[in-house]
């Protein structure tokens, strides 16, 4: 089977065992999905940067740490994905060759940082000890998002789509979670849940096969 669609069906598995409460199973699916895009980055695609590899590597490990209950746990997480987000970024300014997206539209920058401001805005006052970490990870994951949309411009129009919607569902899925975890009121239990992981699973394999297409073309 290929690896990318092997990620997909542990995806769908983790986000059934997400669904009926199967905890301790998710410490094996949730982390693999990021492991076998990693092995599916190095086997399919090794003009890629090595750099995506590190980086789904670094998600593996942040998937398993935000499973652990406590604010510790929570940090060392949110400080796996800053070192997969700098990593992608790596990764991304070396897919394709010519100016990118960003590079020649820069007005793109406009709405993901108005973004960044915005989350930052309404989150950071309910942060309490994690505001500074969480305003520094927003703005990492704001230039991920450029970086994905600049590779997009600079390949094909299938490793584009992938790119670019990749790193604009990762921007989605990791808002809604800052939202849920940080905002009083807004909806925290199940449901959110598992929308948040269907758009990070979405974003992290649209990522692999946009890397994987830019790589084969």
């Amino acid at each position: 089977m290929d690896l990318v669609w092997a990620a997909a069906l542990v995806a769908a598995i983790d986000l059934t065992a997400e669904a009926l409460g199967w905890h301790a199973l998710r410490f094996v699916t949730k982390p693999l999905v990021a492991l076998l895009l990693a092995a599916a980055v190095v086997v399919r695609a090794p003009r890629v940067p090595r750099a995506l590899g590190i980086g789904l590597c670094c998600a593996a490990a942040g998937d398993a740490l935000l499973l652990l209950p406590g604010t510790r746990a929570f940090a060392f997480g949110m400080a796996a994905f800053a070192a997969m987000h700098v990593a992608y970024m790596i990764a991304f300014a070396h897919l394709g060759r010519g100016p990118g997206a960003v590079a020649r539209h820069p007005w793109l920058v406009v709405p993901i940082a108005f973004a960044v401001v915005a989350v930052g805005a309404i989150l950071d006052p309910q942060a309490g000890a994690l505001a500074l970490p969480l305003a520094l990870y927003s703005a990492l994951l704001g230039g991920m998002t450029l970086f994905a949309i600049d590779a997009a411009g600079r390949n094909g129009p299938t490793a584009a789509a992938a790119l670019a919607g990749g790193g604009v569902a990762f921007m989605a899925s990791d808002t809604l979670l800052a939202f849920a975890t940080f905002a009083p009121g807004f909806p925290h239990g199940r449901p959110t849940g598992l929308i948040v992981m269907l758009l990070y699973f979405g974003a992290q394999i649209a990522i692999a096969r946009g890397a994987i297409a830019a790589s084969s073309s």
